[in-house]
């Protein structure tokens, strides 16, 4: 349904952000992308979402195709209108608005406002309370219910775990996993939280310095000793974190040592 071919953005037309980026997006899974901060993970999605020209940047190699169209070059909107929608990183919400007012004015029918409420009962709680004073959890959970108002067909979701405490972090992705099995949505969902993620995710991408490093089913990254090393663990003998890049020049330097 949504794959990209060796995609390149570069910002101000200098600065290469991504580089080569391939990914296949299964229809009706969920896709993780893993990677530390800076690994090119936001920018992969703002290059899906249309996004890339509010930053000055922009596609320079490569190509995304949606339900085999190409839509590299579109604006946010018809992007949009294609059914792919964005929960981005920050700013999700209109924090001076009440629950209520921010659900009202992404519904596209009133019928749609009572649906969201139904579907997420805690929001029906909250609907008098200002956005701004939702705790981070909330106000997650809020933007993933306003971007599936928009009855998208492909959802993009940016770090939902972002300033969480683990536990939140686990019932907001296992929101997720519901909705997305009683819809059949797509979902590319970027994280930094790996190990909460791929409970979730049935594949996985890792980027790392703009590239795609490794890919594979949950098992198969969670068994990997390297991915293990970076991002669910902590590298052999001195207790430091490592880039993927480390370990695996370290692991070359002991191949060729023995």
């Amino acid at each position: 349904m949504l794959e990209l071919h060796q995609v390149e953005v570069a910002y101000n037309k200098t600065a290469t952000a991504i580089r080569g980026v391939s990914l296949n997006v299964a229809p009706g899974k969920i896709t993780a992308l893993l990677g530390t901060n800076g690994a090119g993970k936001t920018t992969t999605l703002t290059a899906i979402s249309g996004f890339l020209g509010l930053e000055n940047a922009e596609v320079v190699g490569g190509e995304i195709i949606y339900d085999g169209k190409r839509i590299d070059r579109l604006p946010p909107h018809k992007v949009s209108r294609l059914g792919i929608a964005l929960v981005p990183e920050r700013d999700k919400v209109f924090d001076t608005l009440t629950v209520a007012d921010n659900i009202k004015i992404t519904a596209r029918t009133p019928a749609r406002v009572q649906e969201a409420y139904a579907e997420f009962p805690r929001l029906g709680e909250l609907s008098g309370r200002t956005a701004g004073y939702l705790s981070g959890g909330e106000k997650q959970l809020l933007a993933l219910a306003m971007a599936l108002l928009t009855e998208p067909d492909v959802l993009l979701v940016d770090e939902l775990s972002l300033g969480l405490a683990p536990r939140v972090t686990a019932d907001l992705l296992g929101e997720l996993q519901r909705v997305q099995r009683a819809r059949g949505l797509t979902v590319l969902l970027v994280e930094q939280n790996a190990a909460a993620a791929l409970r979730v995710a049935d594949y996985g991408y890792v980027m790392e310095d703009g590239r795609v490093v490794h890919d594979g089913t949950p098992e198969a990254l969670l068994s990997h000793g390297d991915i293990m090393e970076f991002y669910l663990g902590i590298a052999e003998g001195d207790g430091m974190h490592r880039s993927y890049r480390d370990v695996k020049q370290y692991r070359r330097k002991r191949r060729w040592a023995g």
